[in-house]
């Protein structure tokens, strides 16, 4: 382990960040930790070298050079304390080689590998709970079903949450596209357009945002299977306003279910708990958690 990063709590009445029981007697003597402490994201309220920090996120505003030159001057922090800071934060950069190549990277290339989509891909799938299956899953793919998808996520799946932990993707396969090439679907076949009076014949697959409830009550009545995609997200720095999906997917999900009933299949996309008050009323539910850029080829 090359670094340990101290908490926003207190810890017997001492903030984590500079605490010296836990930074400089637990971690570092006791437990011999020879990498470097580093605060969590503005939990600093001190310059706390002397205490065991050896590195204040994601400014300066308390170990800055200003500072640390006037606790020198005042004998608050030793220079033997300065070195052993440094040497605890380069000695785990060099042993990972971070300095052996130059690094040219950027934050916007792609380093994902056929492997490492594999296992995206095969994680997602496995992560996947049904909820509920009254014999409509899994699709009948021997059948030329009109497969009509709805709402926002089905173009534009919700994959990540947002935050520290937040990384965007080289890419992220649509719902819309997995289901047609799941139905062997080639470019330019299989459009349903809207299942109006010429009733296009399956296989094929429609879809709609959803945001005209009753346009997709129209077009769920026509279809032979429904699929309903709904989700919501969370991140750093605030609450999710309700348990319930983001938009009018209650109201969708019961308007299609209105059309076609236990034909219905909704694809849930969630950080946690969420409210499902019409899952009585359609035919299976799938719940991911979140499930990342192979959630569609995955599902």
């Amino acid at each position: 382990v090359g670094s340990a990063m101290c908490s926003y709590n207190k810890i017997r009445t001492r903030w984590s960040c500079e605490n010296p029981e836990t930074l400089q007697r637990d971690l570092k003597e006791r437990l011999g930790f020879r990498g470097w402490v580093m605060s969590d994201w503005g939990a600093t309220h001190s310059m706390s070298l002397a205490q065991g920090l050896d590195q204040e996120m994601p400014g300066a505003d308390f170990m800055n050079a200003a500072a640390i030159e006037a606790a020198l001057a005042s004998g608050e922090v030793d220079a033997s304390r300065i070195d052993d800071a440094a040497l605890r934060i380069l000695t785990p950069l060099f042993g990972v080689g971070a300095f052996d190549i130059n690094n040219t990277n950027t934050q916007r290339n792609n380093v994902s590998t056929p492997a490492h989509t594999a296992l995206a891909r095969s994680l997602a799938a496995r992560s996947v709970v049904l909820l509920k299956n009254n014999g409509v899953l899994p699709l009948d793919r021997t059948k030329p079903l009109r497969v009509a998808l709805f709402g926002k996520s089905a173009r534009a799946p919700v994959v990540g949450g947002g935050g520290s932990g937040a990384v965007v993707p080289a890419f992220v396969p649509s719902p819309y596209d997995a289901i047609r090439a799941r139905l062997g679907l080639s470019a330019g076949t299989g459009d349903c357009g809207l299942l109006d009076a010429s009733e296009a014949e399956g296989p094929c697959v429609a879809q709609s945002d959803g945001d005209d409830t009753l346009a997709a009550y129209e077009l769920a009545r026509r279809s032979d299977i429904a699929v309903v995609f709904v989700a919501t997200s969370s991140g750093e720095g605030s609450d999710r306003a309700s348990l319930s999906f983001d938009g009018n997917a209650d109201l969708l999900v019961r308007a299609v279910a209105a059309a076609k009933g236990r034909r219905t299949v909704v694809a849930c996309v969630a950080p946690g708990a969420a409210l499902t008050p019409w899952a009585g009323e359609v035919g299976a539910v799938t719940y991911a958690f979140l499930p990342g850029q192979e959630y569609a080829d995955g599902l």
